[in-house]
């Protein structure tokens, strides 16, 4: 009965210990996703419009006025300011469609210090003719450059890549830690009902 009782302790304080590593292997999981979904997020909001620039068809723009706007902080806590260039042009497009455009945003850029504005402002003049690359099914979404945010390319697929690890990790650790729970929870419940037979035949 002693050996019995020893069995169903031991399998008790594996079983408990197991249940503490499976709920570190949650904590994980739960770390693992938030990685993916901040990396799919911000590769939604930082990388896939600057990619989505490059099926964009080639179209003449000429510029008519550049415009750099009073600085702005991005929030009430940021140090950094931020500048918006603002152009006026008129779009010529491949299939010989004018359009003038007056804006920010998408006919826009924006930037955080002065050098980076006065370079812009360098590099396009009134009355210049540019390549410009504009959304055929929207001719007013344009933009003057094209560029791929590399730095936030790599830091997102990298988040994306350590949540798919992380929570591959987690899930096979779970999987395996609750199969062993189950072992053992059975174990200890067949060791209580054997307990509970000896003990009745005794009385």
């Amino acid at each position: 009965m002693s050996t019995i009782s020893g069995t169903t302790a031991a399998a008790t304080i594996g079983a408990t210990r197991k249940a503490g590593i499976l709920f570190a292997w949650f904590t994980a999981l739960m770390i693992g996703t938030a990685c993916l979904y901040l990396g799919t997020i911000a590769f939604a909001e930082r990388v896939a419009p600057a990619m989505r620039v490059y099926s964009y068809p080639e179209g003449r723009c000429t510029i008519h006025f550049i415009r750099p706007l009073i600085p702005w902080r991005h929030n009430s806590m940021g140090s950094t300011p931020r500048y918006i260039i603002v152009f006026s042009f008129t779009i010529h497009t491949a299939s010989n469609q004018d359009y003038q455009i007056v804006g920010a945003g998408m006919n826009s850029t924006i930037v955080t210090n002065n050098d980076e504005v006065q370079n812009i402002v360098n590099n396009y003049h009134q009355n210049g003719v540019y390549p410009c690359w504009y959304n055929p099914s929207d001719p007013s979404r344009v933009v003057l450059y094209r560029s791929m945010p590399m730095l936030s390319f790599i830091w997102c697929s990298s988040f994306v890549a350590l949540g798919l690890l992380i929570m591959s990790k987690s899930l096979a650790h779970i999987i395996s830690g609750t199969s062993s729970i189950i072992q053992a929870v059975i174990q200890v419940y067949i060791s209580n009902k054997r307990i509970k037979k000896r003990k009745s035949r005794i009385h």
